[in-house]
């Protein structure tokens, strides 16, 4: 059985500001199938407030980008609300047609 994870990501938005959204990953590089590393928490600041998104570094040295894993979720089979969450975004303007990372 694979093993999942729910993780937090940043999505940058129209204004230079962020927003997060939570997505459901494989826990394991695809580029060579190691398991990814730990996940944590972090604060990335806007102004005077925070938001709170997850973080890891791949023991096999390979990066994951937050716009690779929205693509990642978009495709495993594992967030079925996803693109229909992500169109609705954009159509309000919430969140550009590219992601930081």
């Amino acid at each position: 059985m694979p093993d999942i994870k729910q993780i937090t990501v940043a999505l940058s938005r129209t204004s230079l500001e962020l927003c997060t959204l939570p997505l459901q990953v494989n826990w394991y590089c695809p580029r060579c199938n190691a398991p990814r590393g730990e996940v944590m928490q972090t604060q990335i600041p806007i102004g005077r407030q925070s938001l709170e998104v997850n973080f890891w570094v791949n023991p096999c040295g390979h990066h994951d980008s937050y716009r690779a894993m929205v693509s990642e979720a978009m495709a495993n089979g594992l967030n079925r609300r996803l693109q229909q969450v992500l169109n609705t975004y954009l159509n309000k303007g919430l969140v550009e047609d590219s992601y930081i990372g």
